[in-house]
């Protein structure tokens, strides 16, 4: 019987990839909207929004904290390869996963939480991060409130608009019959104008054939 290293290797390069689509999708959410594509609906969506760095900030801290479940020769997951650019882009030294998967595996297997217990109160890196992941994700977690919240905020914010639409019509209609009223009143004077401009001119008319 072999082990499956092949398989394990790329599913950790697999965790890397993943972590880098999410900030990158984090930065498109919080990001400016993009103007030069109108069905664009996502981009700039959750401007402001605090909650999305608190979130990303958990997600890095699960990879980056030590584990509780640590090995002789391996602490985290810097251990084994992974770092962050400036930018926070999650990288894999390629070499260093190897050699930790082919000289230490069952430490590599512990540094995970392969080893523990479901009753177990350290996991390790994984399992620590499933119970942090399921947090979020529970009823009473960040994302679930953040969603109600949203949602009760569209739901006011389609009343507000709804009645703004309501005194829009009511003032547009108002002005409507003002503008009636007033477009009456200048015809009005038009036609006085007229009917004066006409009487002086046929006085003016009288006066210069005597």
């Amino acid at each position: 019987i072999t082990r499956d290293t092949a398989s394990l290797r790329e599913t950790i390069l697999d965790l890397a990839t993943a972590y880098n689509e999410t900030v990158s999708d984090f930065g498109i959410l919080t990001g400016p909207t993009n103007s030069e594509d109108p069905e664009d609906i996502l981009s700039g969506s959750l401007y402001g929004e605090s909650s999305v760095r608190t979130i990303q900030n958990s997600l890095r801290n699960m990879l980056t904290s030590n584990s509780t479940t640590p090995s002789s020769n391996f602490t985290a997951l810097r251990d084994i390869g992974f770092s962050f650019d400036r930018s926070g882009v999650l990288s894999v030294d390629e070499s260093k996963l190897q050699n930790a998967l082919e000289n230490n595996f069952d430490e590599l297997v512990t540094l995970f939480g392969g080893n523990a217990a479901t009753t177990d109160t350290n996991k390790g890196v994984a399992g620590d991060a499933i119970e942090k992941l399921d947090d979020m994700l529970a009823a009473s977690g960040i994302i679930k409130r953040q969603t109600t919240t949203a949602e009760s905020d569209k739901t006011r914010y389609e009343s507000d608009l709804e009645k703004l639409k309501v005194r829009y019509e009511a003032l547009l209609e108002r002005y409507t019959r003002q503008f009636a009223v007033m477009d009456a009143l200048v015809s009005q004077y038009n036609s006085t104008r007229n009917s004066l401009q006409g009487s002086f001119d046929a006085m003016l008319s009288m006066y210069s054939q005597k």
